[in-house]
């Protein structure tokens, strides 16, 4: 991926906000979970969207640092700026994100959170099958072809080469990597930990309420909700006749025809229900012949991080 460069030059003002730090990836291993619970830290500003994704797409990039740093102006003084974009560590498909970043924000320190690589590799199929279907890109194919025809689905398991093109910008001390399975199981010595990484005076407003973020099928539910929605809107006349109301009067109409909760939920799941038919399996065999697959790059990370994955990576 060529060079794009900024529109605008690295702001000199004193007061800019710029990212302390930043959630790297992997993708579909609790980023998103873990933006929300760090997102409750008191100290703590997460820009909105959650993934800017400015370093990675040369589109977005294209828009200059000062709008890049304009994320983060509500941020309070005594608070650090954070943001998670999970396709910053999709090394070669985004090749020159931790040179930008670097450029921009030298400072940084990096969150890097991982799962077993094979569950990681299924859970992106999904992903990917699933915007397939919402967005009308592609046929529904099954894991094993998958496999063949996107590599991104390995690669993006490769946790250590993706570690190391950030370290080839940044020193190793700037870097915390953690696992999704300790995220999901026991998150509060997790949670302690990125604390003391980031500087932040402990706290243990995080474990109130469980964050469980992205679930499969959450963008197809969303996605079948709305479509209904537009259909209401498209209707012969029904704009027209809706305009005329005034606005207190929608709201009070639309509180009375919501769908109730237990109906809206059957709905949603029956529409992920209908697009897992249509997903392979992570068979035995395949679990298998991939566990042996990443075995080596198991091995590299263990060495690289001076301690062991979980134990259920080997399963």
């Amino acid at each position: 991926m060529g060079m794009v460069r900024c529109e605008s030059e690295v702001p000199t003002q004193s007061k800019v906000r710029r990212p302390d730090f930043m959630i790297i990836g992997a993708m579909k291993s609790g980023t998103t979970t873990l933006y929300h619970y760090i997102g409750m830290h008191p100290g703590v500003f997460m820009c909105f969207p959650k993934e800017p994704m400015f370093f990675s797409r040369d589109e977005v990039y294209a828009r200059g640092l000062d709008w890049y740093f304009s994320l983060f102006r509500e941020a309070r003084e005594d608070q650090i700026c954070g943001e998670a974009s999970a396709c910053y560590s999709r090394w070669p498909y985004f090749g020159d994100v931790a040179a930008r970043i670097r450029e921009a924000a030298p400072d940084t320190k990096f969150i890097y959170i991982m799962r077993h690589p094979v569950e990681r590799t299924y859970s992106h199929y999904r992903h990917e099958m699933e915007e397939r279907q919402l967005h009308a890109t592609g046929n529904v194919i099954s894991f094993e072809q998958a496999l063949e025809e996107l590599p991104v689905l390995l690669e993006t398991s490769l946790y250590r080469l993706q570690i190391e093109k950030f370290l080839d910008y940044f020193p190793r001390d700037r870097f915390l990597l953690v696992f999704f399975e300790d995220l999901t199981k026991n998150p509060g010595p997790l949670l302690d930990e990125v604390q003391r990484f980031l500087g932040l005076e402990q706290v243990n407003c995080f474990l109130e309420s469980e964050v469980v973020a992205n679930p499969f099928g959450h963008k197809t539910a969303r996605r079948g909700i709305q479509t209904l929605k537009n259909r209401i809107r498209q209707t012969p006349g029904v704009s027209a006749i809706v305009n005329l109301i005034p606005n207190d009067v929608r709201s009070w109409i639309r509180s009375r025809l919501e769908l109730p909760p237990s109906l809206k939920i059957l709905a949603m799941r029956r529409r992920v229900q209908a697009l897992e038919r249509k997903l392979s399996p992570l068979d035995d065999t395949m679990r298998k012949r991939l566990l042996e697959r990443y075995a080596g790059a198991n091995r590299e990370l263990e060495e690289l991080m001076g301690r062991q994955v979980p134990p259920c990576w080997h399963e």
